[in-house]
């Protein structure tokens, strides 16, 4: 379901929560406000091969298994006058799913995921 406006939000699919076990990751990464506008709106999975779940609420980004509704990247964001910051990235560590990623693969992932809905 999304808001009158558009957005997905957290009703829009059945997720679970991110676990207690994850990787923490430092971001600083800046981006225009618009350019950002795009994210905001979320993702909600149109097809079976659309594997991925995306939501904005409450200065977090949170990106699911579509799925299975696992949390796998939940980031953190400011936005402060035309700037949004991407503050910490908490990546999910439960299970033998993502157990073996290295951070830097992980953080690269996110960064693609992220890329595909910021103005080029």
């Amino acid at each position: 379901m999304r808001e009158e406006n558009g957005r997905a939000t957290a009703d829009s699919w059945q997720t679970q929560p991110m676990p207690w076990r994850v990787t923490l990751v430092r971001l600083n990464i800046r981006v225009p406000l618009e350019d950002f506008r795009a994210v905001e709106m979320g993702h909600i999975p149109q097809e079976m091969e659309d594997h991925w779940f995306m939501y904005c609420a409450d200065g977090h980004i949170r990106w699911y298994r579509s799925w299975t509704g696992m949390c796998v990247f939940d980031a953190t964001y400011k936005v402060k006058g035309d700037v949004v910051t991407l503050r910490w990235l908490a990546i999910n560590r439960k299970g033998k799913l993502f157990r073996w990623k290295e951070r830097r693969c992980d953080t690269n992932i996110f960064l693609a995921l992220m890329a595909q809905y910021c103005k080029q």
